[in-house]
């Protein structure tokens, strides 16, 4: 596990292959590339260069507990329509059940 501290909270993360996140919707987006999404999160939680659903070909899924309050808080990236995985430069989107999420992801891919 990894840890974060944003907006003076402390999040230790880590990529979840167990966690399905149904029910969970777009809530941003971040510009960057394949390789540097492997090199913060690791291998994907699902790859399908065909894509299972038509929709998605990729997609992480990464848990966040606040160390505070051990509030649990999940996100997913992932790409949206694209027939194929992008390894360039791409508009990734961002899922979750709250849009705290996007923070999270962008200080994890932005920051140090």
């Amino acid at each position: 596990m990894s840890v974060i501290t944003v907006s003076g909270e402390k999040f230790r993360y880590e990529t979840d292959n167990e966690h399905f996140c149904g029910n969970s919707s777009l809530r941003g987006t971040i510009v960057t590339d394949y390789f540097t999404l492997v090199e913060k999160f690791g291998e994907p939680t699902k790859y399908s260069e065909e894509g299972s659903d038509g929709k998605v070909t990729v997609e992480w899924t990464i848990e966040f507990m606040n160390e505070e309050t051990y509030e649990l808080k999940y996100a997913t990236i992932y790409d949206w329509k694209t027939g194929q995985t992008p390894y360039g430069q791409y508009d990734w989107h961002i899922g979750g059940y709250s849009h705290d999420v996007v923070e999270l992801i962008t200080e994890i891919v932005k920051g140090a």
